[in-house]
């Protein structure tokens, strides 16, 4: 992202690693980011859902229980 910062496909990458981590706010961001850069990404959309529906489900606590 630092080398290319208006490509979605970096911020799409790395929400799928921080979502895979349970880090779902930060997730959230590059979605969005991704988003902006890109309205109409059907990977971004589709990961903000299934992020949106597994905090519905419960899996929001998942944020503050990672520690380093």
């Amino acid at each position: 992202m630092e080398l290319k910062p208006d490509w979605p496909k970096g911020y799409i990458r790395c929400a799928m690693a921080l979502h895979g981590q349970w880090r779902y706010a930060e997730a959230l961001e590059k979605y969005e980011k991704a988003l902006e850069l890109e309205p109409g990404n059907a990977n971004a959309k589709a990961g903000l859902a299934r992020i949106k529906t597994e905090k519905a489900g419960g899996g929001a606590e998942k944020d503050s229980e990672m520690e380093d």
